[in-house]
């Protein structure tokens, strides 16, 4: 039998154990962090190799430590740019399986940043820019701001495709200024979906440029406004059949049925770019009839066809999109591939290990486009 003495013993020896773990942990922790804040302390301070090492260091004692991840990210990022934080984070990743959300969208962001960044006016900049501005950048929309009062076509096409009232009035004044085809400034009117656009819109369907009235015709469609029906059914008597199709088509998103008839005859056509044209018309409220053309279509020899429809069905049928478009991937014809990979990036993937992928693509639209994907779906 155990004395009292004996008892007292194991009880205060119980008693100091359960609470020394606690306190050894606690210990850890504040250890963590004090090593940690001088990581970030070093990072401001521009010593990125030093933030990294000390991150590294907490990652060797902790591989679960999210604060450490970030920082060992954003040093590398600060370091050598956006795809070698790429690299540590998908290095923590391999073998856990999944996605740190937070931890990819600074990955993503960044290589936004450094594309926007880029001294040369470019696409792809203006996509960075136009993604870090509906993320709600500042510095990205003060500078896309400053081109819009500067005149800059392509910044206020932008902004009035996020809906900027500014931009918008600005692409409607530059309607009366520019000569012959208008397409792009059109087509971004309609983007907008302003009201603002619908007196100018509905004014060029009588333009005497056929590629004007098609493109007025196409941007009233995106409009939404109904009062454009009764101005685009003429257009359904339009002696140039581009022009007659793009009213169809945009009579058909209003909801009014007078094209119906021509575009079911070019869905039967004997060519296949003919029926692509007639399904994109009917993209928006498919049915299975519609669906039925596009996946006859999903075969055809003409590798451009099949991208088309990759693009149409993504929405309703990613698993088919998606077969298309690995195909398409080693296609011989650098510009099929480059458009697969971005209908891939923009349309398809919505797993954050597909987009990953993408992030590393050579082509610098695929990359922005996927950065763009990731910012969007962990918003």
């Amino acid at each position: 039998m155990l004395t009292a003495r004996v008892w007292m013993f194991v009880l205060v020896f119980a008693a100091t154990t359960v609470v020394a773990v606690p306190a050894v942990a606690q210990d850890s922790e504040n250890a963590e962090a004090a090593a940690l804040a001088r990581g970030w302390s070093a990072l401001a301070g521009g010593d990125a190799a030093s933030a990294s090492a000390i991150a590294n260091g907490v990652l060797g004692q902790n591989p679960g430590s999210a604060a450490a991840l970030v920082l060992a990210v954003d040093a590398e990022v600060a370091r050598a740019g956006a795809v070698a934080g790429l690299n540590v984070y998908e290095s923590w990743l391999r073998g856990r399986p999944l996605d740190d959300a937070y931890v990819l969208r600074r990955v993503a962001r960044a290589l936004l940043v450094e594309v926007a960044r880029g001294a040369e006016a470019s696409q792809p900049k203006l996509e960075a820019l136009k993604a870090l501005t509906a993320d709600g950048d500042p510095a990205a929309a003060a500078i896309v701001q400053a081109g819009v009062a500067s005149g800059a076509t392509p910044e206020a096409r932008m902004m009035a495709a996020l809906g900027d009232e500014r931009a918008v009035r600005a692409l409607l004044a530059q309607l009366e200024t520019t000569p012959g085809g208008k397409g792009a400034i059109i087509a971004s009117l309609g983007e907008s979906r302003s009201p603002l656009a619908l007196p100018a819109l509905i004014h060029l369907l009588t333009d005497q440029l056929d590629i004007n009235r098609m493109a007025a015709a196409d941007a009233l469609g995106q409009l939404g406004r109904t009062e454009a029906v009764a101005h685009l059914k003429p257009l359904l008597n339009d002696p140039v059949f581009t022009v007659k199709l793009a009213a169809a088509r945009a009579l058909h998103r209003l909801d009014d049925y007078s094209g119906v008839p021509f575009l079911q005859e070019l869905a039967r056509s004997e060519h296949a770019a003919v029926r692509i044209g007639a399904l994109e018309s009917f993209a928006e409220k498919p049915d299975p009839w519609w669906q039925g053309i596009a996946r006859d279509l999903a075969t055809d020899p003409d590798p451009a066809v099949r991208l088309d429809v990759a693009r149409l069905m993504a929405p309703y049928d990613q698993a088919l999109a998606t077969r298309i478009l690995q195909g398409l991937l080693s296609d011989q014809n650098p510009a099929l591939r480059e458009g697969a990979a971005r209908v891939l990036a923009e349309d398809v993937a919505s797993d954050f290990a597909a987009l990953r992928g993408l992030l590393r693509s050579g082509d610098p639209g695929v990359r922005v486009q996927s950065a763009g994907r990731i910012l969007q779906l962990t918003r």
